[in-house]
C-alpha cells in the first residue's frame, strides 16, 4: 500500500502502517493508497475513491482532536467503507458506535 502524507502533524506514516496491521484483511484490501491531506477545516473529513482504491483523511488544522481520536476516526470510517462498499456521506450514530466498538475490540 502506498501512503502519501501532505501534512504529518496529527498522524504519521508509522501510525497508518500500524493501523493497517490491526484492521481485518477485507478492509486492508479496499485501499491501495492512503493519503493524509492538509486541511484548513477544524473538523476531520474522510473520502474514499473506489475506482483507484484511495482513502483520504483530511487532517484538521488547529483542532482539539488528539492522535488517538484521529486514528479511531480513520479506523471507523475504513470499517464503514468495508461494510457499505463505499463511504457514505452520513453514517448513523448507532453504526458509528458499532464501528468504534469493533475497532476497540481489534485493538485489545
Amino acid at each position: 500500500m502506498k501512503i502519501v502524507i501532505q501534512i504529518g502533524d496529527l498522524v504519521n506514516r508509522a501510525d497508518i502502517e500500524h493501523l493497517f496491521t490491526v484492521l481485518p484483511k477485507n478492509t486492508q484490501s479496499l485501499v491501495d493508497t492512503f493519503v493524509v491531506y492538509a486541511s484548513n477545516d477544524p473538523e476531520a473529513h474522510y473520502q474514499y475513491y473506489s475506482p483507484n482504491k484511495t482513502f483520504g483523511f483530511h487532517s484538521p488544522k488547529n483542532s482539539a482532536v488528539t492522535k488517538s481520536e484521529a486514528i479511531s476516526g480513520i479506523a471507523t470510517h475504513l470499517l464503514a467503507t468495508t461494510d457499505f462498499g463505499y463511504l457514505p456521506d452520513t453514517i448513523s450514530q448507532s453504526k458509528m458506535q458499532q464501528y468504534l466498538a469493533t475497532w476497540q475490540d481489534l485493538c485489545s
